[in-house]
C-alpha cells in the first residue's frame, strides 16, 4: 500500500486525516473504547486506521475547498488577483 500512496496523498489528505482522526479520538474518548472492544488483527486495524485517515483527511479538503470561496469574498478577492491589479505596496 505504502507504494501506491503519492507524497501528494500523504501530505494532503493522511497527515491532515491522521491529526483530525487523532483530535476527535483525544476529544471523545468514548470512540476509542467502542473501536478497541472487537479484537482484530493488528494488520487489520493499520489497514482500517489508514483508510479512516484518508477518508477524513479528504473531508478536510472538501470543507477547506468550499470555505475558499468565502474567505475570497472576506478578502476582497483573490489575493493573486488583488496582487496583479492593485499591487503589492512598498516592499
Amino acid at each position: 500500500m505504502a507504494d501506491r500512496l503519492q507524497l501528494y496523498d500523504v501530505f494532503g489528505s493522511l497527515v491532515p486525516g491522521v491529526l483530525v482522526f487523532g483530535a476527535v479520538l483525544l476529544a471523545f474518548p468514548s470512540v476509542w473504547w467502542a473501536i478497541q472492544i472487537p479484537k482484530f488483527p493488528d494488520a487489520f486495524a493499520v489497514v482500517a486506521l489508514t483508510v479512516a485517515a484518508l477518508f477524513s483527511g479528504h473531508i478536510v479538503q472538501a470543507v477547506a475547498s468550499l470555505a475558499e470561496s468565502f474567505f475570497y469574498w472576506t478578502w476582497g478577492g483573490r489575493p493573486s488577483d488583488r496582487a496583479f491589479t492593485v499591487g503589492l505596496g512598498n516592499r
